[in-house]
């Protein structure tokens, strides 16, 4: 990010979309169709080729993969609150921002004639000083048609008067920002819970009104209120070893961890399907205030997981001496010599991205967090490089094998893994120690097994996570160790993929 170069852009757009929109509306544009009358564009065409625009150069993915913007709808005792745009941390889910969308040719505030408007209409006042003394109008209980302010801006402001509020109240949170807007001027509301939430007189220079003749002028005031990147201090999905500056001094980082980005794709025709694994070394730095940064250098190749078992441990030799390498030259960038910490130090990444409102964190860490693409994933390993160990730490076995666990009637599937699945997610097969298709095993890790999302069938012993997943006392009651009944064949442990 760059503050200066990013609010020159925004400038640029700000005009660009203001002329055009201008051209379009205002009769020197071609018409929707022919014999078209020109009139006064609607708010949802407004929305369309201006705020849109606008939000999209402010930083915001108005996009329905991240969800930043979503338009909310909350209930108010019978009625329900329409909200047209409002930002949220893709993360936590937390509202951060609202932007209340008004047609093109709305005009701005002006005083009403009549009950609480009289002691505007003897003392003329600002538009800022107007906006507040109407907010105090609603803060009181007073209804919108004895505002001071005309009674479309009354509604207006008495609807987010209420969103706010119940926001408040409901989950204790308050977005940062918030601006009613008809795109060629703006009302900007910079500390909403002083504005509408806490009590006493409402202090107009919380409120910035940007009118169409200033707009471009006070673009970098739009900008520092509303861009994302000044709302959410949140680095892209992974930066570049090279970009570490921008995101951290070496007093910011509280610890490193290794890390892999994991990329699982369906392979081979329909009726031969099998899944591939590629890995990329990655680090994930923590800093002292609790943001995690990603940290991957695409420019070493992708490591796969082989397919032939015995070309395992190569594999693992190879995924170390590049993960080495990654935090070798991390440490470089930033001039510090830090080691790997250990899972028990990892913070978790966030839970909640399936929330609305903030709820209350688990209290379990969880070291996965999937990336907005498909079948790919961010998985911290600490001091480890893999997810996996080399061997299981207890061997032998009878829940690696299928055929073992069907004649002690503990066989997960109906049918053994006897070659590389992608559905359902078994890289390893019943042949190989890496596979686990113990019935009461799978029932016990339904729940809190870290990597399910693209692999469901690894042994717990042969993973990393097997002492963040279970407590010593837990791992004592598993049935890891069980032996193979006396009157099953065994088969050989180690064999060659399909």
């Amino acid at each position: 990010m760059n503050g200066p170069r990013d609010k020159a852009r925004f400038k640029t757009t700000l005009h660009d979309v203001f002329e055009a929109f201008k051209s379009r509306s205002g009769g020197s544009g071609p018409p929707a169709f022919i014999g078209a009358a020109y009139r006064d564009p609607l708010e949802h065409t407004t929305r369309r080729y201006v705020i849109d625009d606008i939000l999209a150069a402010l930083g915001w993915d108005l996009g329905r993969l991240t969800r930043e913007i979503v338009e909310e709808a909350r209930a108010q005792g019978d009625t329900t609150l329409f909200l047209d745009y409002l930002g949220v941390n893709p993360t936590t889910r937390a509202p951060l921002i609202i932007v209340e969308a008004k047609a093109w040719a709305k005009p701005l505030v002006s005083p009403s004639f009549g009950g609480a408007a009289q002691q505007v209409l003897t003392s003329p006042s600002s538009h800022e000083a107007l906006i507040a003394k109407a907010i105090e109008h609603c803060k009181a209980g007073g209804q919108p048609n004895q505002s001071p302010v005309i009674l479309e801006w009354a509604q207006w402001l008495h609807k987010l008067h209420q969103y706010v509020t119940t926001l408040h109240r409901e989950s204790g949170h308050v977005v940062q920002c918030l601006a009613i807007t008809a795109g060629r001027w703006w009302v900007i509301f910079t500390d909403p819970y002083e504005t509408f939430v806490a009590r006493g007189n409402v202090t107009p220079a919380n409120i910035r009104v940007i009118d169409e003749r200033d707009a471009v002028a006070r673009s970098d005031e739009i900008f520092d209120h509303l861009a994302r990147q000044a709302l959410i201090n949140d680095p892209p999905d992974y930066i570049q070893p090279s970009q570490l500056s921008t995101y951290a001094s070496p007093a910011d980082i509280a610890r490193l961890f290794h890390a892999l980005w994991i990329a699982r794709k369906r392979d081979g025709a329909h009726f031969d399907a099998f899944p591939q694994i590629n890995l990329y070394p990655a680090v994930v730095l923590e800093r002292r205030d609790g943001q995690l940064i990603s940290i991957i250098d695409n420019r070493r190749p992708r490591i796969a997981v082989p397919h032939d078992y015995n070309d395992l441990t190569r594999h693992f030799q190879e995924v170390e001496a590049s993960s080495v390498a990654l935090l070798q030259t991390v440490n470089g960038e930033l001039n510090t010599a830090l080691s790997a910490s250990s899972l028990s130090a990892f913070p978790g990444f966030s839970t909640l991205a399936n929330s609305r409102v903030p709820a209350v964190a688990s209290q379990t860490a969880t070291f996965l967090k999937a990336s907005p693409k498909p079948d790919e994933f961010l998985l911290v390993t600490g001091t480890n490089t893999h997810y996996c160990l080399p061997r299981p730490t207890v061997d032998p076995c009878a829940g690696h094998n299928w055929s073992d666990c069907l004649t002690l009637r503990e066989n997960k599937l109906s049918a053994p893994v006897v070659s590389r699945s992608f559905e359902p997610a078994s890289f390893f097969t019943t042949l190989e120690l890496h596979h686990c298709a113990h019935l009461g095993m799978h029932d016990r890790r339904e729940r809190q097994c870290q990597i399910a999302p693209f692999e469901e069938f690894l042994c717990c012993r042969a993973c990393v996570f097997q002492r963040t997943c279970w407590q010593a006392a837990e791992q004592a009651r598993l049935p890891c160790g069980v032996a193979a009944p006396a009157a099953a064949q065994t088969v050989p442990h180690a064999t060659t993929a399909n």
